[in-house]
């Protein structure tokens, strides 16, 4: 305890000093992605049954994948495609310049929105509820277009300013069925606004990144949206192709993480454009200029892991995630071969505050929550806490971490 006191202390007044009011979680390491006849990439959709759509603006076609990657066919569109969707019959619905093609998967153009009275700007991006109603984003327009299945126009809502419900170049469209929700990419203003589905303003987040001290200060903050996406516990991503990496809020706008932050080759987003959550729980990201799409498996916590089969090489303790943290936050590591893991928290004195693990593990990565709490079950204070795994003789590592109230 007292060569662990020693070790942490001298660094202390360092972190003290320069310690941030806030600080992101991790970036991730990327290890899988599709990148078969893709050539830039830009708009990405997914049904029920497994396919993925993704369109290519330049080469004016789009990419039909099946779950396990492989590319099923590759469809001409007759204009360059902005936007893509599957209909509720599991059609295309291609977003083109004053239209929307309803398109078969051989490529037969079966049905236009134009013929039936509605022709829309520059549809950028398209979202179809689970009753299949079709929710077109209009940008040049700056309105949300709710149309029937057959291209019908019921509503819109929206217009140009920088009001709340009001839109600058809207890029982007989820829908969370589950909250009865249309989160909004809201680009040209720089946030996400939420509507209800009926087009009634509910709340927005987020704003343009400023400069403070030569550091651009870019947590909740945005250079340029392209998409947005929803997970099942309402946990919003957008990606930015301006800083080249995703965002992660909660439900209420709450900053929660990044994705492709480090700029690593291995996890950078090379401008990052569509994105869309699959049926089977995968966050899928379109790379515009890295011309693939990179896979993401979303687990039931605040965390979103790259898939992988591969075991770790190495030992390795992650920063934990979220980070500050309120009410809980996973510590993450990596053990090449199996060991005996102590896990356990200080308070920035030395002070041991809990022991989160004591036991034999197995070679693995893991996932420890703490709950902010000490051995004795009562609420920590908010400050600066350090997590320290030891492995046997064979590795040990300390880092740091936020508890905010």
């Amino acid at each position: 305890m007292k060569s662990l006191r020693n070790k942490i202390l001298p660094v202390l007044l360092t972190i003290l000093v320069f310690v941030s009011a806030y600080a992101s979680g991790p970036s991730l390491v990327l290890k899988s992605s599709f990148n078969s006849a893709l050539y830039r990439p830009t708009r990405i959709a997914a049904n029920k049954n497994g396919s993925i759509a993704i369109v290519e603006y330049h080469r004016k076609q789009i990419n039909v994948f099946n779950e396990t990657h492989r590319l099923i066919n590759s469809i001409s569109i007759p204009q360059a495609p902005l936007s893509v969707a599957f209909s509720a019959d599991n059609n295309l619905l291609v977003g083109v310049e004053n239209d929307i093609l309803k398109m078969n998967m051989n490529g037969e153009i079966v049905d236009k929105f134009s013929l039936h009275g509605f022709t829309p700007s520059f549809p950028a991006d398209i979202a179809v509820d689970a009753n299949g109603s079709v929710y077109v984003v209009d940008r040049d327009a700056c309105n949300i277009s709710v149309c029937s299945a057959t291209g019908e126009k019921k509503f819109s809502f929206g217009t140009n300013g920088s009001l709340q419900g009001e839109f600058r170049s809207p890029i982007g469209i989820a829908i969370d069925e589950s909250s009865g929700e249309l989160i909004i990419a809201d680009a040209g203003n720089s946030r996400i606004q939420i509507f209800s589905i009926a087009g009634e303003f509910n709340r927005m987040f987020g704003h343009h990144v400023i400069q403070v001290d030569t550091s651009w200060q870019v947590v909740g903050a945005f250079a340029r949206i392209q998409g947005v996406a929803v997970d099942a516990q309402h946990r919003i991503y957008a990606t930015d192709s301006g800083l080249e990496h995703v965002q992660m809020f909660d439900g209420s706008g709450n900053h929660i993480g990044f994705v492709g932050k480090d700029g690593l080759r291995d996890s950078r987003l090379r401008v990052p454009m569509g994105i869309v959550i699959s049926q089977s729980n995968k966050l899928l990201i379109a790379s515009m200029g890295g011309s693939d799409v990179k896979e993401y498996e979303i687990q039931t916590l605040t965390i979103v892991s790259p898939i992988t089969s591969e075991l770790p090489t190495r030992f390795a303790l992650e920063q934990n995630f979220p980070n500050p943290f309120n009410p809980t936050t996973q510590i993450k590591f990596s053990l090449p071969e199996p060991g005996w893991v102590t896990l356990k928290i200080y308070d920035v004195v030395g002070r041991e505050v809990i022991v989160l693990a004591n036991e034999d593990y197995r070679t693995g990565i893991h996932t420890i929550e703490w709950n902010g709490r000490n051995n004795t079950d009562a609420p920590v204070a908010s400050g600066i806490y350090f997590y320290h795994l030891q492995v046997g003789d064979k590795y040990s590592q300390t880092n740091k971490m936020v508890f905010l109230k």
